[in-house]
């Protein structure tokens, strides 16, 4: 069995007195989380029980933002506490002119192998991490620092995932050594103008764009199950059009509150029509190159 490289679990923590929760915009409502947190917590302990129970090797510790926000100190901490194991991705606010300082802190002190970034877009469908003065200096930074650049583009109801992807094709020209990464794929699915997998005309001219990659989830996973799109196809169809050195798995555990074991089954059977050497790329090379942790 191909080991995995799990590039999206969320480690939370019952000591709500060091690690305060944030549960503003929560989902689940704020007293559902912090009721869910307390009583069984994503520690690196059980979180590496049911790795190994899976086939895990390692993986990065995606700073939870429903839960901390942009305190990203737990993730720190464990990820400082395994080094073999964990690889720190953190959420800094791209606009906010001390970021670039903050992102430099993290990364010689702590090893931090990648930056989050996550937002809806504004009344004028711009999405201020992809844009402006100060956020176009946080990119330099972590261009300057080495560091993976994962965005979380979220959509409101009916948006398009077009103007994102035709903004990030602009960016990854314009830093080319910053290595990027679409959180899950930027929502490929059913929607106007995408093609029987689901990719849009933006999904596919990305192809060109060597540093961008593209993150696999478990919440693409239930999409392509309530829309009809076969995951093994997907994957098969991202490989041919991307490399499949350019597509990586992440669990989304902490967030998509689904058993582990199932989690990391559906990954297996989506890598179905790949060869092997796709697979070992897909399921871990790919993850593992990105975020294991590292030290400048």
């Amino acid at each position: 069995m191909l080991p995995l490289y799990d590039t999206h679990t969320h480690f939370y923590t019952a000591d709500t007195a060091m690690y305060p929760i944030d549960a503003t915009g929560a989902r689940e409502g704020a007293e559902a989380l912090i009721a869910r947190i307390t009583a069984d917590p994503g520690t690196p302990e059980r979180v590496f029980s049911l790795w190994d129970a899976a086939g895990v090797r390692s993986g990065a510790a995606v700073q939870y933002n429903t839960a901390y926000k942009t305190d990203n100190r737990y993730a720190l901490k464990i990820a400082d506490d395994h080094p073999s194991r964990i690889g720190a991705v953190v959420i800094l606010s791209a606009t906010d002119p001390e970021t670039p300082g903050k992102l430099r802190e993290m990364a010689l002190a702590h090893g931090v192998t990648g930056l989050r970034l996550v937002g809806f877009s504004d009344e004028s469908g711009t999405f201020d991490f992809l844009s402006g003065d100060s956020a176009m200096a946080t990119w330099a930074e972590a261009a300057r620092l080495g560091l993976a650049l994962v965005l979380m583009i979220r959509l409101n109801p009916g948006e398009s995932p077009e103007p994102a992807l035709i903004r990030v094709g602009e960016l990854a020209r314009r830093f080319e050594t910053v290595r990027i990464v679409l959180d899950h794929c930027c929502w490929p699915g059913n929607m106007p103008g995408s093609d029987s997998v689901g990719f849009t005309p933006s999904h596919r001219a990305l192809a060109a764009a060597a540093n961008v990659s593209f993150k696999v989830t478990s919440l693409n996973f239930g999409r392509f199950e309530r829309e009809g799109i076969d995951a093994s196809c997907f994957i098969r169809a991202a490989a041919d059009l991307y490399g499949a050195d350019r597509l990586m798995w992440g669990s989304d555990f902490g967030n998509t509150l689904t058993n582990y074991a199932l989690l990391a089954e559906a990954a297996r059977r989506s890598g179905a029509l790949l060869n092997d050497a796709e697979r070992s790329a897909y399921f871990y090379d790919s993850g593992a190159a990105m975020f294991a942790q590292r030290h400048s």
